[in-house]
């Protein structure tokens, strides 16, 4: 429903959000908003999300930046950080890229599927 709007004004400040915000639970939340916009986050939500999966502090907010990814749908780079993300040593964010990259199906390209 959001749309057009979505794509602009809101995907930015979830994107900002999610990026700056100092407390994990905003963080958290932008994380899934992004997500649940899915492509129409496009590809500044998308690098938000590939961000914070690589560097954010917060392992719940790594688990759903790779849950959401599975949705945005982006492309590349997104499948290479969830392929990056599924050879770490949390189990939690693991198993969330793997069920991601599943949900990309041929977008995660060969590299994905042979990760899985």
């Amino acid at each position: 429903r959001l749309g057009a709007a979505a794509r602009g004004s809101g995907a930015v400040a979830l994107s900002k959000a999610l990026q700056d915000d100092r407390d994990a639970a905003v963080r958290r939340r932008s994380a899934m908003a992004l997500g649940h916009l899915g492509h129409i986050a496009g590809k500044l939500g998308a690098s938000a999300l590939v961000r914070a999966l690589k560097v954010d502090k917060d392992l719940l907010v790594r688990c759903r930046c790779a849950e959401a990814l599975g949705v945005v749908k982006s492309g590349e780079e997104e499948a290479k950080a969830l392929v990056e993300a599924l050879r770490g040593n949390e189990t939690e964010v693991r198993w969330r890229c793997a069920m991601s990259l599943g949900k990309l199906g041929p977008m995660a390209g060969k590299e994905g599927a042979a990760a899985l």
